[in-house]
């Protein structure tokens, strides 16, 4: 697979339409396939990786036991919101295209992913056009599907990921999060994910054969187990809300000290410490002062003339010889 472009409209930090050339470049003969991107934090590195996986994966970008509702605050909380903006976008669109090569044939794709707010509503759309032709026979779930075959979800864990990422997998000396990824590529998490349907199963039967105090007593740990869910769905939406505007506030404070320091503030930033230092050396001054007059008002001036001195004493001498 051979990411040629991605295209991302009105999605998190970028306002309109923004598109990247991705297509590797050759180079004195040489392929050169790895593309960097770099900027300041909150310039909108993570959210490239996330259009990738978002268009290419959907709702299963955040994990497989997400809930619908989740995943549309998801895509609500996406959608760029501008503070020059007097109309606010109402959706947001990504693209990607790619060359994908199986048994010696290369197909070209482009994967189309929309939503839009249609008032307390969200509507998503997905289009699969191979070689320019949409498939167009293709339910939703089956078109998800037919990414899920050609590009599965655990390459996911293994080729799309930042610095953050390598950073984690670079720190686990135990090669959990390799593992897991190397699960999800082969998967081997199936197992896991069937252990745990079965521990549901098990529990739901232990609960029909549970007395009736015992049933009630679950079906209030229930209901409370809703309610915590349903404020945290709440807290997670007000915080995917809220992290664009962060990560654009993050962006102006770093221009922000960079300007600062620019002007001269890395004097005014250590002012404080300048003065207290001040303080130090005017108090130090004092006693030395101090200890020089201390010396002065003794002998100390007479022996600045040893000349005069000695003839003063000389003087005595004869005066004294003559009385």
């Amino acid at each position: 697979m051979i990411i040629d472009g991605l295209s991302v409209t009105d999605f998190r930090v970028f306002k309109g339409k923004h598109e990247f050339d991705l297509t590797p470049r050759k180079r004195w003969g040489a392929d050169r396939p790895i593309i960097l991107f770099g900027g300041l934090n909150g310039a909108g590195k993570t959210s490239i990786l996330s259009a990738i996986r978002l268009v290419l994966f959907g709702k299963q970008t955040l994990g497989p036991t997400v809930s619908q509702r989740a995943y549309e605050e998801y895509l609500r909380g996406s959608i760029h919101r501008s503070r020059d903006r007097i109309v606010q976008a109402s959706g947001s669109n990504l693209e990607l295209n790619f060359r994908y090569t199986h048994m010696g044939v290369t197909t070209q794709y482009r994967i189309v992913r929309a939503w839009a707010e249609e008032g307390k509503k969200l509507s998503e759309n997905l289009k699969i056009f191979q070689n320019d032709s949409e498939l167009r026979t293709l339910s939703d779930d089956q078109k998800q599907g037919f990414l899920n075959e050609l590009i599965p979800l655990g390459l996911a864990d293994l080729f799309f990921f930042d610095g953050e990422k390598i950073a984690e997998l670079a720190m686990d000396e135990g090669g959990v999060a390799l593992a897991q990824s190397i699960k999800k590529l082969l998967g081997l998490d199936l197992v896991e994910r069937l252990e745990k349907d079965l521990s549901v199963i098990i529990r739901e039967h232990q609960k029909e054969q549970a007395s009736d105090a015992n049933k009630k007593k679950i079906s209030e740990l229930q209901a409370q187990l809703k309610e915590a869910e349903a404020a945290a769905d709440q807290a997670e939406t007000a915080f995917h809300a809220i992290t664009p505007e962060w990560v654009e506030a993050q962006s102006l404070l770093d221009r922000a000290e960079a300007d600062f320091l620019a002007a001269g503030g890395g004097f005014a930033a250590t002012r404080a410490q300048d003065m207290e230092k001040l303080r130090q050396l005017e108090s130090q001054r004092a006693v030395l002062r101090d200890e020089v007059r201390a010396m002065l008002s003794g002998c100390y001036p007479l022996a600045l003339g040893p000349a005069v001195l000695a003839s003063t004493v000389q003087q005595l001498e004869r005066e004294t010889a003559l009385e």
